[in-house]
């Protein structure tokens, strides 16, 4: 079932575009231009039918030309009315955020990786880790050296995972480092503690930065 707003087939309709006109001509005759819902009957979805090639094309064509807002409706069971609110914009915005996962880039974290001498030191992790420019690299240095034998993380290189994290937005990652930090009290500083407390309140965990505040108080 293919869902766009009302007041956008409307817009489409009486604009006279050519896709909407030409998806109107193919779909149903009995369906309203003007109702909530485009349905797909079963005879076009049908790969028997000698016509199908040529309406799934003229159904691409839609797809392409729609907003791109309209677009994560498309395979969606719920019909909306009317305009799109701003919370529901929103709330498209932050499941296309979430299903578009970043990728690592091996090549630069490989050659990341050659700028270390055999046996580094926390020192030496730091400022490699500090001439990263994407965060996914510096994640991934942290957690490769964690799993490097005799090597163990100390305030700085905790404190510039932490702080390229953050300024990504990559809350859920830098939160697991946060844990790390809170298990080893020792290693904390007040300037490490300042920016955990700082990043969580811009994400606006305001909880989880009070008792950031009280573990270190």
């Amino acid at each position: 079932m293919f869902i766009v707003p009302r007041n956008h087939l409307q817009h489409f309709y009486s604009s006279n575009i050519f896709f909407y006109r030409t998806l109107s001509g193919i779909h149903s005759q009995n369906h309203s231009p003007f109702s909530n819902t485009i349905h797909n009957p079963s005879n076009l979805a049908s790969p028997n039918s000698p016509t199908a090639p040529f309406r799934f094309h003229y159904i691409k064509l839609l797809y392409e030309f729609l907003p791109k807002q309209l677009r994560v409706s498309f395979y969606s069971s719920r019909t909306y009315r009317g305009p799109l609110t701003r919370s529901l914009r929103k709330r498209i915005r932050k499941r296309e955020k979430a299903a578009a996962k970043p990728v690592l880039n091996e090549a630069q974290f490989q050659r990341a990786i050659t700028e270390l001498p055999p046996r580094f030191t926390p020192e030496e992790l730091h400022n490699v880790m500090t001439l990263q420019v994407d965060p996914l690299v510096c994640l991934e240095l942290f957690n490769w050296a964690s799993q490097q034998h005799r090597f163990r993380h100390n305030g700085l290189t905790y404190h510039i995972t932490i702080k390229v994290l953050g300024a990504a937005k990559m809350y859920q990652e830098m939160d697991d480092v946060v844990n790390q930090v809170l298990a080893v009290p020792s290693i904390g500083s007040e300037a490490l503690y300042n920016t955990m407390i700082y990043y969580f309140i811009e994400a606006r965990k305001l909880i989880r930065a009070i008792n950031i505040y009280k573990a270190y108080a």
